[in-house]
């Protein structure tokens, strides 16, 4: 009979390091054609935020226009810099864009906020550089006008850079073991033990296998010999 247990990752990563400057994000570079997937929007009123004019840039012209990027795990990195560019739209005072960062995958939005340098016409140019310090696991990006009134602003070219050396690829796990697999002959299997998961910077998928006698699930409900986990940004989190 099966045991539902310890987990073998087959998939060799080796944690070694990188030097230089490391690009992290890299969204909204013209041309393109939608707002970035995993990404979400929320329209307060006026146009819509993702306007195709000029290969393509982000519109925020209500004071309630919103967009947050996906959660990024940036605790192993140092040296972080977030950039972009900035153009009005429409007629009235100019704006600048205001950034917010949230630390814990958006509940709340007091890590840090930024703002732009004020653009003044059409033409986009630098928001400045944004610093980036003690980074977490669950990093979001916030971008909205905090401005009743005015012109719009025009988003593209959005960065985060790292300028300082930084891990490889990584995998690790929580437990790194586990025991204790029991049941009575003819009754199994065994009741299921649990396990978190968790890499960075990786650039292809996992196969996790399961040692003989052993099933593996990422549900509780379904259970295999062999389960194939992929990336999203490089970052995998079970």
């Amino acid at each position: 009979m099966l045991k539902r247990a310890l987990i073998i990752i087959s998939l060799g990563l080796l944690a070694g390091f990188l030097w230089g400057q490391v690009t992290i994000i890299n969204e909204c570079v013209t041309p393109f054609g939608a707002i970035p997937e995993y990404w979400t929007s929320y329209d307060g009123g006026g146009l819509e935020i993702y306007q195709s004019a000029n290969s393509g840039y982000l519109l925020f012209d209500h004071s309630e226009d919103r967009v947050i990027s996906n959660a990024y795990d940036l605790s192993a990195y140092s040296g972080l810099q977030l950039s972009m560019e900035v153009a009005t739209y429409g007629s009235g005072g100019v704006n600048p864009l205001t950034i917010d960062v949230s630390n814990d995958n958006g509940a709340s939005w007091t890590f840090a906020s930024f703002v732009s340098a004020t653009p003044t016409s059409s033409t986009f140019i630098s928001s400045g550089s944004f610093s980036i310090s003690s980074p977490g696991s669950q990093v979001k990006f916030r971008f909205r006008r905090d401005a009743g009134s005015g012109r719009g602003v025009r988003l593209k070219n959005i960065t985060l850079l790292s300028d300082a050396e930084v891990p490889g690829p990584a995998i690790s796990l929580n437990p790194t073991s586990l025991s204790g697999f029991s049941y009575q002959s003819g009754q199994g299997p065994s009741a299921a033990q649990s396990f978190a998961l968790s890499g960075i910077l990786l650039s292809a998928n996992l196969l996790l296998t399961a040692s003989a006698t052993y099933e593996i699930s990422v549900d509780n409900n379904t259970f295999l010999g062999q389960i194939i986990l992929i990336p999203e940004d490089g970052i995998i989190a079970q």
